[in-house]
Order: structure tokens, then C-alpha cells, then sequence
């Protein structure tokens, strides 16, 4: 920099405007030192895989995982570069050894990835994602103890009546989403199990009115994908545009849209359990749990309730899509599983709060089922 700057003097371009030339310069080297040190290092002793040579940075390697995530990965469980920085793939083999480790938590990974880091200088390498409005309501759903201590607390005691509860519910939308008919009929089902997973887990969380709202079940279904693509959108740019592009983006304005929807259909029930409550009613949806365990501690329970679909809805459709697919199949066991019920509601006398821990080839069936369709990376990037 300094033969740079004697140049300069020497041909009398210095002069008066050399402190603005040596500020720009400054700013420039300051800014692609900070964005080089925020990149994620790999980490030693791993093969590096999605980089090629004479790639100074991750955005190509980015681009690549974004678009062809499968074919990186069949490589093998090694190191990769995904949006998020590397990621050590590691075998299933390696579950119960790591499963408890405080280091990864789902949690954990969303924090690290979308919550605010504070200044761009900052050594956190956050992507900062949910400083913009519109992500930002990802911040109050990860204040996970207060969700954890409200489900804890109360979900189990309900089990029994919340049982019956959904399997009403579950016939009703049966018989609207595949209604009875004596022809042969095509239908997609993977439609029908997000209807299923929406208005079942709405009913638990929210109650009986909102898990009936066509508006609110839609907002329900579409949230995940719009925060997704959100996401995505907001990191094709540059870090330091993204206070400004973030206003303009045209999947964010639609997320802010779709939140401020969420808010008013969801707020006037919400006046309407506290108003129940005040009258000594006791609520049994998570929206009256929450109210318990917080005990003044600042949460915004909308943005609570969208965080827990945003987790709940879509691996919830995926894993009984794939279920009924491998029950088609292998036939045989629609009669296995229906005894099996019969033979327990038999011994219970309906539904009890053991009931659904003796479902063991049910349960059994479920994780078979989840071993062979693992909820992992496709040709679509996880933003």
C-alpha cells in the first residue's frame, strides 16, 4: 500500500483528496478482510468436497450444493460446502453417540444459521438472517424452553382426551379430503396428509375453530416453503446489501404479508382464551399453555405458534405419505396393523392413556418406515 501511495504523491494525484483515496482504500481491504474471516473454515483432516481449485471463496461451492446436493453427497459421508458453511456428513452408525451432544441440537443448528449475530464485524459467522422483519419471527419460536416447559407440562396430561379429539377430527377430514365412492378414484396423497397434518396439530395447538379455518390452515401449510424460500432469496445476496435488498425482495414482502395474516386471524382467538381464562375456564390448547409457563417473561406467542408449524407440518405429511406408500407396498400389514388396534381399544375399552404405547407394530412400522425414507437433502437446498 505505501509504494501505492508514493506513486500517487509522485505524480501529484495525491494532493487535497488523498485522505478521501486512502479512506475508500481502507474501507475496501477492512470490508474483504471482515467477509473473508466470517467464511466458515473447513475443518481440519476431512476431504473437502464442492470446491474446486482456484475457488477463493464459497459461493460457487454454495451454488452447487444449492443445485445438486444428491450427487455431492453420494460421494460418501464426507466433509461438504452447503449455504451454510462446511458440514461433516456423519454415518447413522454414529446416532446414539452423538445424539445427546449439546454442540448439535436443531436448535442449536437454526441459531447458529439464521438468529442474529449483532455487527457485521462480529466473529460469530451467524448469517444474521432473522435481523430482517419477516425472519425475525423465527427469534421468539426458538425461545425453545418456554415451548419444551408449555408441551411438557401439559401435553401429556391431555394425551388421553387430545387422543379421542384427533381421531374425530382425523374421520372427519378423511371423509372430506377422500370421500366415499364406488369408483376407483386417483388421488395425490401427499396433499391430503398436509391437510391432515395441519388441521390435526392446529386442533392441539390452537383449538377447535382455527383448526377448521380453510385461511389460516392455508397460512399453515405455505409458511414452511415461504420461509424457506425466503431464506434462500435473502442469501443469494451479499451480506452487506442485505439490509437494504431485504425490503424488496419479493419472496420476503410475501412472507411479511403472510405473518401479518397469521397475526390477525390468530389474535382474536387469543383475546378469546384469555377472556375465558380471566372467567376461570381452563384451556387445553398451547396457546393457554404458554400463557402458564411464561410467567412474564417476553414471548410472542404468534410468532411461537408459527415457529411450531414451521417444525410440525411438512416432516409430519412427509413421514405418513411415506408410511402409506410402504404399507401399499407390502399389503399384508394393513391387516396386521388393524388387529393390532382392535385388540388394544378392545383391552382399553377405547382410547386410554396407554393406549398408544401399545401400539408396538404401529410404532414398529413407523420407524422401518422412517429408516428407508430419511427426511434428508434432495435436489431442493434445505433454503
Amino acid at each position: 500500500m505505501g509504494v501505492v501511495l508514493q506513486s500517487l504523491a509522485d505524480r501529484g494525484l495525491w494532493g487535497n483528496s488523498g485522505g478521501v483515496y486512502l479512506m475508500i482504500l481502507s474501507v475496501f481491504v477492512l470490508g474483504f478482510l471482515a467477509w473473508h474471516h466470517r467464511e466458515d473454515k473447513p475443518y481440519p483432516g476431512f476431504q473437502l468436497i464442492g470446491k474446486e481449485r482456484g475457488e477463493w471463496s464459497y459461493e460457487k461451492a454454495r451454488e452447487r450444493w444449492n443445485n445438486n446436493a444428491f450427487e455431492l453427497l453420494r460421494d460418501g459421508f464426507e466433509k461438504v460446502l452447503s449455504p451454510f458453511g462446511p458440514l461433516v456428513m456423519l454415518p447413522p452408525s454414529l446416532c446414539d453417540e452423538v445424539r445427546n451432544d449439546k454442540r448439535l441440537t436443531f436448535t442449536g443448528f437454526i441459531d447458529r444459521n439464521w438468529l442474529e449475530g449483532g455487527l457485521w464485524l462480529t466473529t460469530t459467522r451467524q448469517q444474521w438472517l432473522t435481523r430482517y422483519s419477516g425472519l425475525s419471527v423465527l427469534q421468539d419460536g426458538l425461545k425453545w424452553e418456554i415451548i419444551q416447559e408449555a408441551l411438557r407440562k401439559n401435553l401429556n396430561q391431555e394425551l388421553v382426551h387430545l387422543t379421542e379429539r384427533v381421531c374425530n377430527e382425523t374421520s372427519l377430514i378423511l371423509s372430506e379430503e377422500l370421500p366415499s365412492s364406488a369408483e376407483w378414484q386417483q388421488v395425490r396423497f401427499f396433499p391430503v396428509a398436509n391437510q391432515l397434518a395441519a388441521r390435526l396439530s392446529t386442533k392441539i395447538l390452537l383449538g377447535d375453530r382455527l383448526c377448521r379455518d380453510k385461511e389460516w390452515i392455508q397460512v399453515g401449510i405455505s409458511f414452511t416453503g415461504v420461509v424457506l424460500r425466503a431464506g434462500r432469496a435473502l442469501r443469494a445476496w451479499p451480506v452487506l446489501l442485505r439490509p437494504l435488498v431485504h425490503r424488496f425482495v419479493p419472496t420476503m414482502n410475501y412472507l411479511r404479508g403472510q405473518i401479518k395474516r397469521a397475526r390477525e386471524i390468530m389474535e382474536p382467538e387469543l383475546a378469546v382464551l384469555r377472556q375465558g381464562r380471566a372467567l376461570g375456564e381452563k384451556g387445553v390448547e398451547s396457546l393457554s399453555w404458554i400463557d402458564d409457563v411464561r410467567r412474564g417473561r417476553e414471548f410472542d406467542i404468534v410468532a411461537g405458534q408459527l415457529f411450531l408449524t414451521f417444525a410440525a407440518i411438512h416432516t409430519t405429511s412427509s413421514v405418513v405419505t411415506a408410511m402409506l406408500y410402504d404399507l401399499l407396498a407390502y399389503p399384508e400389514y394393513f391387516t396386521l396393523l388393524r388387529q393390532e388396534i382392535v385388540r388394544v381399544l378392545t383391552e382399553d375399552g377405547g382410547w386410554s392413556k396407554n393406549s398408544l404405547y401399545k401400539l408396538k407394530l404401529m410404532d414398529s412400522c413407523m420407524k422401518e418406515s422412517q429408516r428407508l425414507h430419511i427426511l434428508g437433502p434432495r435436489n431442493a437446498p434445505p433454503s
